[in-house]
């Protein structure tokens, strides 16, 4: 155990000292003033400093810049309140002498009293709930990576938490902003990262700027739950440069180099005739493609279906794609994943019936860098949005609050000189997640007048999340320079070096269902793809635990020998040309009878076709297949009849 004490330093010969080491004046000498100088630097460093007390009393705890990184003092007294934090360090707080029993951990900037434990905000002045007496404080001081930090809070307290991970903090309803380097972080609504919680629930977000005041008028970000665990990472900036293409508010989007560039003329390497490189197409799908999530009791999954010409056995969802220019946006290349599986489950009515095969997809867009000797080589994961030439719309509005229970930031009253209406305005986008690059005097009541989708109320001090109540949403709806701070996850391999910065797009999926997410925010809440109340979205994100397990894992892209496109790879080519050179009969990939080009049927009226999302060589549309080209057989519909 560590005595709390003071350094302190004679004024006159700080100043002395300091204008000698800051100016170089030419009387001074480092070598005369070694000790004096080392001293002073490190009292021009910040101090940590906690204050505890009650009863009008102040305890205050201090840990200076000349002491070791960690300090753990017994208190005084048996205090009831946190009243301050400050300087580049976190505070853990017990309810026992020598750090024992019940704690929480505090970051800096408070500036608002609070009460010890995990209801020490929600009841900071009436008590009760889960606080304590404070009889330990545990401090510990942070050296590197202080540019990433977010400032969590709510109630009108606001603490700052640096890279790291906090089994357990007060419970606070929102984050205010999340600024600095290549960072990102995970939210869980229980403690001890969801370890105490059966439906996991947790949220992923990035940082969407590298100055704090602008990120204090960013939008807010509301998982729908109050926040008890975290993880902060900061991932290095190996990747990533200010001068980089893939920069995006300090945070490096996900890069992969080619050898060569991918676009092509000759027919030889181009098959199907859409001026890429087909090996090419594979190596970069290969690079990007997803990683799959499952829930515990995951039901409608199934295991070894079939074995790649490596080897693998494979589980579903059976993966094809497609690698495509991307329309008309120069230096852009879209993959499509296109998802089958045999069954789907656990219907409750109204378009969430069970019913035979299903299908989902989703798209990722590629940009390269132009009229460089990288152009075609070197391409960064720039969308998961479904239209890449649009503007940015609006984002996952699963857990808005009501329009009329407004949660207005004080930081924004303070910083922004706007119109009351204005204002408000402007805060129904903060609380609703709503992606805009700017705010104007344009009428947004009108949007939300035209909006499709109804919004139900959300109580703070509840646990539930609200969720429209009709339509589904799209859950990946991002690309480059979103300025919310909810976006989709990215992880790496367990095969790839841990220099290599995170790349492949994490997806949840719906136990039986297979509806997509970017996190388990809503594991146990309404599912909003569904028009029922009564079908839930699991999503615990713990198939591991499921038996036979279904564990994280990329998804499979590689064929059974000589079944896949010629490189052994489940590439469809194109929907003009996809002959002999391509993926297309599913009988050796446990899907018997079945194709993914000539069949506009898989199983059933409630399972899309499995072409659906493929395009022709032209990348414009799909009419080469529908105006009554022999080869393509599809029908107008793309629906079983």
């Amino acid at each position: 155990m560590q005595n709390h004490r003071s350094h302190t330093i004679h004024k006159s010969m700080m100043l002395v000292l300091a204008s000698c080491w800051l100016f170089q004046l030419p009387a001074c000498s480092e070598s005369d003033f070694a000790d004096d100088f080392a001293t002073t630097r490190q009292a021009l460093e910040p101090i940590c400093r906690i204050e505890v007390g009650g009863g009008g009393n102040t305890e205050i705890i201090e840990l200076f810049p000349n002491q070791p990184s960690v300090l753990v003092v017994n208190t005084s007294a048996n205090w009831d309140f946190i009243r301050k934090t400050s300087g580049p360090c976190h505070f853990t707080v017990y309810n026992e002498v020598d750090m024992g029993g019940r704690y929480v951990t505090l970051g800096s900037d408070l500036e608002v009293k609070i009460r010890a434990g995990e209801d020490g905000v929600r009841y900071k002045d009436s008590g009760g709930g889960d606080t304590w007496k404070i009889r330990s404080v545990r401090v510990v001081r942070f050296f590197n990576n202080l540019d990433c930090h977010v400032s969590i809070g709510g109630g009108g307290v606001r603490m700052t938490y640096y890279p790291g991970s906090y089994a357990r903090i007060p419970a606070v309803d929102r984050m205010n902003y999340f600024v600095g380097g290549n960072c990102t972080a995970r939210l869980w609504n229980e403690r001890a990262y969801g370890a105490l919680d059966s439906d996991n629930r947790f949220a992923a977000i990035q940082t969407n700027t590298t100055d704090v005041a602008i990120g204090k008028t960013r939008p807010v970000f509301d998982p729908g739950f109050r926040i008890r665990s975290m993880i902060i990472t900061h991932w290095g900036n190996q990747y990533c440069t200010p001068n980089s293409p893939n920069y995006d508010f300090g945070r490096c989007l996900p890069i992969h180099t080619l050898p060569i560039s991918i676009y092509t003329s000759d027919p030889l390497l181009d098959r199907d005739g859409d001026g890429l490189n087909d090996e090419l197409e594979n190596e970069l799908a290969d690079a990007f493609r997803p990683i799959a999530v499952n829930h515990s009791t995951e039901n409608a999954t199934r295991v070894n279906v079939y074995t790649t010409v490596d080897g693998n056995s494979v589980s579903e969802p059976v993966v094809a794609f497609q690698v495509r220019q991307a329309g008309e946006v120069e230096g852009a290349i879209e993959i499509v994943f296109m998802k089958l599986w045999l069954e789907d489950k656990d219907g409750g009515g109204n378009h969430c019936d069970p019913h035979a095969g299903d299908t989902q997809w989703n798209k990722i867009h590629l940009k390269t860098p132009m009229g460089t000797s990288e152009t075609g080589k070197v391409w960064w994961l720039y969308s998961t949005h479904d239209d890449l030439s649009s503007a940015l719309g609006r984002s996952r509005i699963d857990n808005a609050a009501l329009l009329d229970d407004m949660i207005i930031d004080d930081e924004v009253l303070v910083s922004e000189s706007i119109e009351a209406q204005e204002l408000r305005e402007r805060q129904k986008l903060l609380d609703l997640g709503i992606v805009y690059d700017f705010f104007d005097n344009s009428d947004l009541t009108a949007y939300y007048a035209s909006s499709q989708i109804e919004l139900s109320a959300r109580e703070k001090d509840a646990d539930k999340i609200s969720t429209p109540s009709r339509g589904a949403t799209y859950e990946f709806e991002w690309k480059q320079g979103d300025i919310n701070l909810d976006k989709p996850q990215f992880e790496r391999l367990d095969t790839e070096s841990n220099s290599i910065m995170p790349r492949h797009l994490m997806i949840y999926f719906v136990k039986g269902k297979h509806h997509e997410y970017q996190d388990a925010r809503l594991s146990g809440q309404h599912d909003p793809h569904c028009f029922v109340y009564n079908q839930l979205a699991h999503i615990d994100s713990r198939g591991e635990l499921r038996v036979p397990p279904l564990p994280q894992r990329p998804f499979e892209l590689r064929s059974p020998a000589g079944k896949g496109d010629r490189y052994n790879y489940n590439n469809v080519g194109s929907r003009d040309k996809f002959l002999n050179y391509f993926m297309n009969s599913l009988d050796y990939f446990g899907f018997p009878g079945k194709r993914i080009w000539e069949d506009a049927c898989f199983y059933s009226t409630g399972a899309h076709a499995p072409n659906r999302a493929f395009y022709c060589s032209t990348n414009v549309d799909k009419r080469c297949c529908l105006d009554d080209v022999p080869i393509c057989k599809i029908s107008n519909s793309w629906h079983c009849h």
